[in-house]
């Protein structure tokens, strides 16, 4: 049988020992402990009978031999201009159905743009490239993200519009005509204020998709999952949105409690209607 060890550089094949598993033998007698299938990556210097295929790259070299991207430079624009753009900006928000209940102001700092919600944290930041194009940004861990490149407008509009959740995750809000059955417009439907709505803000940054569990009309209550799924399986997280004396308010839930609305509710009033960290 043939069998194949990968390590962190190389790829190593020869001839193994019957049967469906084959080990490898490595210097002094002593054996990889491993079963050389799939993604097997044991350090494998030199085995007796065994034949280097080809050289392979580790992730240190990949990352190096990566071109050097520079970061892009800010053009400088006059102060009368950063002020009619910062009013034009302004006013995009305040006719927005989603980004005027988001957010608090837009800032001029050093040349740039900032969006700020209302808990004065920073939303976006957009800055003024050469030529007429603005390039706009999400904060992500220590720096920024780009998300878009194109004009003034354009910019705005993706901020507007953003589904995926790096700046809000409610961009279905925005637009007219067809999506009406997404779940964040079944969820204005009943009420619900679109602040309420983006209090998931953790989940929509990580792309959850939110699903509608079950819906209490008459009492107001909706319990709405956030599912995201990859290669390593599937994360998520549930919230019930809940009316309580003329009030919408948003409250995790924990996993164990998270089959209906019925045992959701019991959970929160056990704990006064706090929600699960």
């Amino acid at each position: 049988m043939t069998v194949t060890v990968q390590d962190a550089n190389r790829e190593v094949k020869g001839a193994g020992g019957a049967g469906t598993d084959a080990w490898i033998p490595l210097p002094g007698g002593a054996c990889d402990g491993r079963r050389t299938a799939g993604h097997d990556r044991s350090r494998v210097d030199f085995v007796p009978g065994f034949e280097v295929l080809e050289e392979r790259m580790g992730w240190r070299d990949r990352w190096a031999s990566q071109p050097y991207v520079p970061r892009p430079k800010l053009q400088k624009v006059s102060a009368t201009e950063l002020v009619r753009l910062q009013a034009a900006a302004s006013r995009f928000v305040a006719r927005s159905p989603v980004l005027s209940e988001l957010v608090s102001k837009v800032e001029v700092q050093r040349g740039r743009f900032y969006v700020f919600d209302a808990d004065t944290y920073v939303m976006a930041r957009i800055t003024p490239l050469a030529g007429p194009t603005f390039l706009l940004e999400a904060p992500w861990r220590d720096g920024w993200s780009e998300a878009k490149r194109g004009g003034w407008r354009a910019v705005l509009g993706a901020l507007e519009k953003d589904t995926r959740g790096t700046f809000h995750g409610l961009g279905s809000l925005a637009g007219k005509g067809k999506g009406g059955s997404s779940v964040q417009k079944k969820l204005r439907a009943l009420g619900v204020p679109v602040r309420v709505l983006a209090e998931p803000r953790e989940w929509y940054v990580r792309h959850r998709k939110p699903a509608i569990i079950e819906t209490d009309e008459e009492r107001g209550r909706v319990l709405v999952a956030f599912d995201q799924f990859g290669g390593f399986g599937s994360f998520g997280g549930t919230c019930l949105y809940a009316r309580r004396d003329g009030e919408w308010g948003c409250y995790t839930i924990r996993p164990s409690a998270s089959e209906s609305i019925a045992s959701a509710e019991a959970w929160l009033k056990k704990r006064d209607w706090e929600g699960w960290r």
